[in-house]
């Protein structure tokens, strides 16, 4: 009996190890910071991981799989980054603030050329380049931020597949490249939108783009180069983990 209930408390041990070394060997979720997006998702496994800030790249032998944070695409997003931008210059930088505004995309948001010129003019004003920068006039570049929050407010919101084809530009070049396929998704409760490409004549290098819509700007979950086959059950596994924070 004495044997018996050594046998079993040996069982019970090993047991409690084999769970205990399985419960360790779960990978803990990786958590990045994708440009403006806090991010969580299932890291792939026995990838390689280069942390570039606005873009997060993945590569396993050949293959690639990028996140990018592709910045703002709607009115809300253009309207954030302004106030940030005012923010940064009410603190006594109007070179930083100028960076913040250079980089915002928004050219395509506006319907005529009368639009935009109004408010690229307006967009002058508050970088200070009337007079030139070292002798902006404070009171007018708030005057004018103030102008181009007016005129974004009266922009129309575009719907998820115009901003995406449109961010797709930025990432491949359009006459080389054309849409195999594609269609909305939902990705952790926001608006995404999934693409498809490959080369415009032969039909080769398939690549695969989701743009989530989050707080007004994109994160890109996309494949660069290798064999699309080989890294679909990687990238869903990221798509479908994935959460904003």
């Amino acid at each position: 009996m004495r044997a018996l209930n050594i046998t079993t408390a040996l069982v019970a041990i090993s047991l409690g190890v084999l769970i205990a070394g399985c419960a360790e060997e779960a990978p803990e979720p990786l958590s990045l910071q994708v440009g403006a997006h806090q991010v969580v998702f299932d890291a792939p496994q026995s990838w390689q991981h280069f942390d570039r800030g606005a873009e997060q790249f993945f590569k396993r032998d050949s293959d690639q799989i990028f996140l990018n944070d592709a910045g703002p695409v709607t009115v809300e997003g253009f309207q954030q980054e302004v106030e940030r931008a005012r923010e940064v210059f009410r603190g006594g930088s109007l070179e930083q603030a100028n960076d913040i505004l250079n980089a915002i995309n928004w050219r395509s948001a506006f319907s005529s050329k009368d639009r935009w010129d109004a408010f690229y003019a307006s967009l002058s004003q508050a970088r200070g380049l009337a007079l030139g920068r070292d002798h902006h006039d404070p009171f007018a570049v708030e005057s004018a931020y103030k102008e181009v929050l007016v005129q974004l407010a009266t922009l129309p919101d575009r719907d998820i597949e115009t901003l995406a084809t449109e961010a797709l530009a930025e990432f491949e070049p359009a006459d080389r490249r054309t849409v195999r396929a594609q269609n909305p998704m939902i990705v952790d409760g926001r608006q995404a939108w999934l693409i498809e490409s490959w080369d415009r004549l032969n039909h080769i290098g398939l690549m695969r783009y989701i743009f989530v819509l989050d707080n007004g700007r994109f994160l890109v979950i996309r494949t660069g180069l290798g064999q699309l086959s080989n890294m679909e059950p990687d990238f869903d596994a990221i798509t479908t983990s994935l959460r904003f924070r």
